[in-house]
């Protein structure tokens, strides 16, 4: 268990460990001679083997065993100072680190101060300063990667309301690929906040735990809609932040979650819409027939009509994709994937253009 932001002082360690009920649990803390400790990080000894390897002001990193578990990693606990300056020294360690995180599992968790995109922020400074930068370039240069995770995504709060409210994605648990793929179920859970203005944090181990969004994947019976083009060009025109790159990838983020939101409303369930409109075209048909004179009867059967067909249509070209992605998954990727490929990426482009 690790603790962040104690500002505990040495005197005060071990009873605030008796206090929290850890009577048998050992810590290890970065407490200073003249300042408190930032990070504690405590232990049942029955189950974990715990060794410090590095510590410093702002993080702790641990050798941790456990025999009972089948756990053998590295974790380094992080607490990252306030300013950008300061913080620098926590992603020239992490640099520094590559001679051995090719080979070992090793996982980052805490509060980093640190945001990875804009996205990440709501409300406040919307800007994306160069500075904002340097938490991603040291993950990427690093080849580290947050875990998959549930509950809260903004885990910090200013506790402030309406146009002064700023909520942050500041806490992360993040691992190498050693790690991912020795343990492939591990997930992060961010719980709701409480007496911290920052959510609690737990690392799953656990496999077959987690399950992970689907990946997005784009359908080529979107671009047959009339209000395809309109929807994707409404999101391109909203305004992000940052370098050019950073800009593109957010709005291809933009539009990922728009186009599956998009998907969920007009094509979800889509044989159920089926029959549920073929059954009002028959109402509406036994309606127009029972008053052949009455001009809401025609208009309201040929709407029936055309909600019917536009929706028997968007249903076979469900089917047709479906079956070709389950082509592809069978076949690999071969001769025949390329072709589907090209023929996909060709319509798409038609579709733009005209």
């Amino acid at each position: 268990m690790g603790l962040l932001e104690t500002k505990v002082q040495a005197v005060n360690i071990d009873s605030m460990r008796l206090g929290l009920g850890m009577k048998d649990w050992r810590v290890i803390s970065n407490v200073e001679v003249d300042l408190p400790a930032r990070i504690i990080i405590g232990w049942d000894p029955k189950v974990y083997e715990v060794q410090c390897v590095h510590c410093s002001k702002q993080w702790i990193t641990c050798k941790v065993l456990s025999a009972k578990h089948g756990l053998d990693i590295t974790i380094s606990f992080i607490y990252g100072l306030n300013t950008p300056a300061a913080r620098q020294e926590i992603w020239d360690y992490i640099g520094m680190q590559r001679g051995w995180s090719n080979t070992q599992p090793w996982v980052l968790m805490g509060d980093c101060n640190a945001t990875l995109k804009a996205t990440d922020s709501e409300g406040g400074d919307a800007t994306w300063r160069g500075h904002k930068q340097q938490f991603g370039d040291c993950l990427l240069q690093s080849e580290l990667h947050p875990l998959p995770y549930t509950g809260l995504k903004y885990t910090w709060h200013n506790g402030q309301e309406h146009g002064n409210l700023i909520m942050k994605k500041l806490d992360w648990v993040i691992s190498n690929s050693v790690f991912a793929g020795q343990w492939q179920g591990a997930h992060a859970q961010f719980l709701a906040r409480g007496a911290s203005d920052h959510s609690a944090m737990l690392l799953h181990f656990k496999h077959n735990v987690f399950r992970s969004k689907p990946r997005f994947r784009f359908l080529s019976l979107w671009a047959e809609r009339e209000d395809f083009l309109p929807q994707i060009r409404k999101i391109w025109q909203r305004h992000a932040t940052g370098n050019p790159m950073f800009r593109l990838s957010t709005k291809m983020q933009w539009v990922k979650a728009s186009l599956t939101n998009w998907h969920k409303f007009h094509r979800s369930h889509i044989s159920s819409r089926v029959s549920m409109a073929k059954k009002k075209w028959d109402d509406a048909q036994e309606r127009l027939d029972n008053n052949p004179s009455l001009h809401m009867a025609k208009v309201q059967e040929r709407h029936a009509a055309e909600i019917y067909h536009r929706l028997t249509k968007d249903e076979e070209s469900f089917f047709k994709q479906r079956s070709r992605v389950q082509w592809l998954a069978l076949e690999g990727l071969g001769k025949g994937c390329s072709g589907l490929l090209q023929k996909d990426f060709g319509s798409c482009e038609r579709h733009l253009r005209s």
